[in-house]
């Protein structure tokens, strides 16, 4: 069916506005708007929507719109089933932060990753981008030393293509994130889906 669009939310940054417009982009479709609502209130947030609808927008604009204007960094964790798909979000979410913010704390931490960036990512980095092999492998395991400040700020988990996790490798992916959650509750954080 055709897509409903909608205002700008009132409570979307000047900034984002900016960068939206000069985009091209004068209004959200009505299911960005939702979950703009739903996650700017703190509630965990599933989308479903077809190919090329702006999910993408739809979880980063509220995420970026609280980075903006927080008191101090937070981390947001964004989680892709595959590389080629993590490295054309990395592009998509590093120019929208450098035109929104001037700022690029992002990175990602992947099998591919080298070793001198990984411990930048690790000191640096609000936004990672990341797989469930490395949260389980490369995070985790080493969250007492390396990934401790990250961890203890980490407010946003983001899961991009849910579907993909299901049977035995889904089950596997669901008790790596009950285990995320323990170490993130030891670490003081209670980060939203």
């Amino acid at each position: 069916r055709p897509g409903e669009l909608v205002p700008f939310p009132a409570a979307l940054s000047p900034r984002l506005r900016e960068v939206l417009t000069a985009s091209g982009i004068r209004s959200l479709y009505s299911h960005q708007a939702e979950a703009f609502e739903a996650i700017t209130a703190g509630q965990d947030t599933v989308l479903v929507s077809q190919t090329a609808s702006g999910k993408t927008l739809s979880f980063l604009l509220p995420i970026l719109n609280e980075y903006i204007d927080a008191p101090a960094p937070f981390g947001v964790l964004l989680m892709y089933p595959t590389k080629a798909l993590s490295r054309d979000q990395e592009s998509t979410l590093g120019r929208l932060m450098q035109a929104a913010m001037n700022s690029h704390r992002l990175g990602t931490f992947d099998g591919d990753t080298p070793r001198e960036e990984r411990l930048n990512i690790q000191r640096q980095a609000d936004f990672i981008i990341t797989n469930p092999d490395m949260l389980h492998a490369g995070i985790l395991p080493n969250h007492n030393r390396h990934w401790k400040a990250f961890l203890s700020r980490l407010r946003y988990i983001v899961i991009d293509e849910v579907h993909s996790y299901r049977g035995a490798f889904g089950s596997h992916v669901a008790n790596v994130f009950r285990r995320l959650l323990r170490v993130c509750e030891v670490h003081g954080s209670h980060p939203i889906f």
